[in-house]
């Protein structure tokens, strides 16, 4: 006789029980049954890709970067599964690693702009966004050390070494006794090296980098400690010898300002932290789904933000070959140099705004941070020496960058994007948007009018100017030293020199 166990017995009871047409409840059969993980379904071909999705009316058009690519799309593709490795392989890299120019009318983009980035199902295990930023102020450290001699009403230096002899004053490159009432000097100097400088009523007046006494953001992160000699003359009386009093006191003065308040750009739309230069948005994917996702960045017609708050395009730092030397004073020869050239090389800006030659390696020259000093006045260090170029480990993001990553965040795609306004509307011979530019065209020029005769002779109307909005290269001329390129000497930097104050937006928004 067979022998069935006690869950056979159940079984058959519920089947009799129920009928032949019912259908046993799944919870019954759950402890008997495995779960069945559904599988990755590969698509017919990967991608990574970008596309604009602002109104039509604008006009706008995205476009990969290079020679014949001004119809081509903006968008990495494959039929080969996007990996690490594959980024990496130089033979390969290109497919995986492209720039693309998103082309704007000056007036159009001042109305804002929106584009999608999309990848195709189980490429891209995060899919992450680096918006656009830049230093609308010089952000720094004013940190120091500094002495400061204060004397009450109708103390004078000369009574102060009248009753307390030579050497009670400290020294300065005038000589000994030679910092007076009301005056500071900087111990970051030497005696006999450092200059004079009048204290100031307001101590928030020694952080260099705080511009909110005149309405801009705080960027200074500096503590400075002020040691300070106070004197206090009494003069001779009667039988009675002129005194002298004398205190020291030391006070600490913290500038409370963040590096971040100086940045700028379409990031700030996104409320990174308070402190961010940079900023990265990560995006996890789903098994066997698509991924999209839209910005939109709006009108700034209102405000005084030009078009350099959306336009990243620079010209001067698309190509490392293009041996213009400057600019100004040397118009014919610069534009001669630009004459067709269309490919760009994205990794210029992005290694110049990690403040290093085109080799990765070497420090741009002539941007150590404290070449922002007062020559012996005040030693004091810059945060950026550049509106692009972050230094002591601050950087921009000089492109709207869209990365493909995976688990372990290593790259497998990139689209670097770079949004370009133009002086004219577009032409319409299209290859033009091929050009890194067409300035050679003088006066005709339609994405960069140099020469910009206005629309009308004589006449004095403010919209007469075909350069309407300025952009990055209107704001910083830039000089490249002379040759070919030497990715170990090379150099590029504005005319008016790192630091200068002339390089930075400096843009005050009414709250």
């Amino acid at each position: 006789m067979k022998r069935f166990n006690y869950f056979t017995l159940m079984m058959l009871a519920l089947v009799a029980a129920t009928g032949c047409n019912e259908k046993i409840s799944p919870k019954l059969l759950e402890g008997n049954q495995s779960t069945t993980v559904p599988p990755i379904i590969e698509p017919e071909e990967y991608f990574l890709k970008v596309t604009n999705t602002s109104p039509s009316i604008r006009k706008f058009h995205l476009h990969q970067s290079g020679a014949g690519n001004y119809a081509k799309k903006c968008e990495v593709r494959s039929t080969d599964k996007f990996s690490s490795s594959l980024f990496r392989d130089p033979s390969r890299r290109a497919e995986f690693d492209i720039s693309c120019i998103f082309e704007a009318e000056e007036l159009s983009l001042q109305h804002g702009f929106s584009f999608s980035f999309e990848a195709s199902p189980n490429t891209c295990e995060y899919v992450t966004y680096a918006p656009f930023s830049y230093f609308n102020f010089k952000p720094g450290d004013s940190s120091g050390s500094l002495t400061q001699v204060s004397c009450t009403e109708g103390t004078s230096a000369a009574n102060i070494i009248a009753v307390a002899g030579a050497g009670a004053l400290p020294e300065s490159a005038a000589g000994p006794d030679s910092v007076g009432c009301g005056q500071m000097v900087d111990n970051a100097f030497a005696d006999n090296v450092r200059q004079v400088f009048a204290a100031p009523t307001d101590d928030e007046t020694l952080c260099r980098y705080n511009y909110s006494r005149n309405d801009g953001p705080n960027c200074d992160i500096g503590t400075i400690t002020v040691t300070n000699h106070e004197y206090s003359y009494t003069p001779a009386q009667d039988a009675n010898p002129a005194t002298l009093g004398y205190s020291v006191s030391t006070r600490q003065i913290r500038c409370g300002g963040k590096v971040g308040n100086c940045i700028e750009g379409p990031m700030k739309t996104h409320n990174p932290p308070a402190d961010a230069t940079t900023f990265l948005i990560y995006h996890e994917t789903v098994k066997n789904q698509a991924f999209s996702k839209n910005e939109e960045y709006k009108s700034i017609l209102s405000s005084a933000h030009q078009n350099y708050y959306y336009a990243n395009f620079r010209r001067n730092l698309a190509n490392p070959h293009i041996d213009y030397n400057i600019l100004t004073g040397n118009l014919v020869n610069y534009v001669d140099a630009f004459t067709g050239m269309t490919e760009i090389f994205a990794t210029l800006m992005e290694n110049y705004s990690n403040n290093k030659l085109y080799n990765n390696a070497t420090t741009v020259p002539g941007t150590d941070p404290y070449l922002d000093s007062i020559p012996n006045t005040r030693r004091t260090r810059a945060l950026a020496s550049e509106p692009f170029m972050g230094l002591a480990g601050y950087k921009t993001n000089p492109y709207y960058t869209i990365y493909c990553l995976d688990a372990a965040e290593e790259m497998k795609g990139r689209i670097k994007i770079m949004v370009r306004d133009w002086d004219r509307f577009f032409s319409t011979n299209q290859a033009t948007f091929d050009l890194i530019t067409d300035a050679d065209q003088y006066d005709n020029a339609r994405i960069d009018n140099l020469t910009d005769p206005g629309e009308l002779p004589e006449d004095g109307d403010v919209l007469n100017p075909l350069n309407d909005r300025a952009d990055w290269d209107d704001l910083i001329p830039m000089s490249r030293t002379v040759g070919p390129l030497s990715p170990n000497t090379t150099t590029w930097e504005p005319e008016r020199g790192f630091f200068h104050n002339g390089n930075f937006p400096r843009i005050i928004l009414e709250n």
